[in-house]
């Protein structure tokens, strides 16, 4: 029997934000179905074709957080297989959300279905760029796994930068506060001098310290502009004379270019 929805009058645009989710899922899941056909090297409607009926269902749950641990075999939701092709999956920061291994254990989706998504990103991209040019692919391949390890390296030495600053400003505040709460004593012994040095000498440390770090900001910045744009221009670069050639059309150059900076941006983040 086919029952309709019963939506919500409040809030207002719920029924239509919904709706515009449930599509634009529904369209994912199509397009991850036509990367894997491609990569199969089948035609590229062989897995939306067995679709067409497009027989989809969105499940929206609300699990409010609890204030205990549950007791035991007490659940939400008991574990259970999806049915159909595909399942995206997605949850707040929330959490709650687990998955049950084959060895008995269950562990959380954070990082699980982050991860899953990415790599399903960066698969589809990939095959569509090799679709397209193979050669590109794996320049772009290359060129991302570089490109991701001087980030990492950028990010972990401003890391490093950020944490001397945080010493180097304690031991600043410090010296002030030593000379604060031993003014007389210090007076006394004649040590406004030495005390004077130290703290020339620690501020002078703190300011070559926040110099450095504008100076790998101002680095690290350039370098991603710099990797973006070259991400971007390169399929041009490539496919160019192909096209002026009139082997390709302009469209499969701009599909290329588009894919290849998605790529890019999914294994960035």
């Amino acid at each position: 029997m086919d029952v309709p929805n019963q939506w919500p009058e409040n809030p207002p645009a719920f029924r239509q934000v919904l709706q515009q989710f449930f599509q634009a899922s529904q369209e994912c899941a199509l397009n991850i179905l036509e990367a894997l056909a491609i990569a199969l090297q089948l035609p590229n409607s062989y897995f939306t074709d067995l679709h067409s009926q497009q027989n989809h269902a969105g499940v929206f749950n609300y699990y409010p957080n609890i204030s205990q641990a549950p007791k035991l075999g007490q659940t939400r939701f008991f574990e259970h297989t999806d049915l159909g092709s595909i399942t995206l999956l997605f949850q707040d920061q929330g959490g709650g959300l687990e998955v049950y291994t084959p060895q008995g254990e269950w562990i959380t989706t954070s990082f699980s279905a982050t991860f899953l998504e990415k790599v399903l990103e960066m698969t589809a991209f990939l095959v569509i760029v090799s679709s397209i040019s193979q050669q590109i692919a794996i320049v772009m391949l290359v060129y991302t796994v570089i490109g991701n390890l001087i980030a990492i390296y950028l990010t972990q030495e401003l890391n490093k930068i950020n944490q001397e600053e945080l010493e180097l400003k304690a031991e600043y505040n410090y010296s002030l506060t030593h000379l604060r709460n031993h003014a007389e004593s210090i007076a006394f012994f004649q040590g406004e001098k030495q005390e004077s040095n130290i703290i020339q000498r620690r501020f002078s440390n703190v300011l070559k310290n926040i110099e450095r770090k504008i100076n790998w900001e101002r680095g690290k910045e350039i370098f991603n502009r710099g990797y973006q744009a070259i991400i971007q221009i390169f399929p041009f670069l490539v496919l160019g004379p192909l096209y002026i050639n009139g082997e390709i059309d302009f469209g499969q150059v701009g599909q290329a270019s588009l894919a290849t900076g998605l790529f890019a941006n999914a294994m960035a983040d």
